[in-house]
């Protein structure tokens, strides 16, 4: 079963979120209104992917 191109979008998309937060956790100097912002998109994210998961909507 392949995933849909919206749902590999999102997935890279969650992906690269996750580096970004785990890299500006690393740094003494983020901003941490921008992670914050982040880590909502994120879980926005997930949320859309686990409801086409759901949905059947990843083929």
């Amino acid at each position: 079963m392949e995933a849909s191109p919206r749902h590999r979008a999102m997935s890279e998309r969650h992906a690269r979120l996750d580096h970004e937060i785990a890299k500006d956790g690393a740094s003494p100097f983020s901003d941490d209104l921008e992670v914050a912002r982040k880590k909502k998109i994120k879980l926005s994210l997930k949320d859309g992917i686990e409801g086409m998961n759901r949905s059947g909507g990843a083929t």
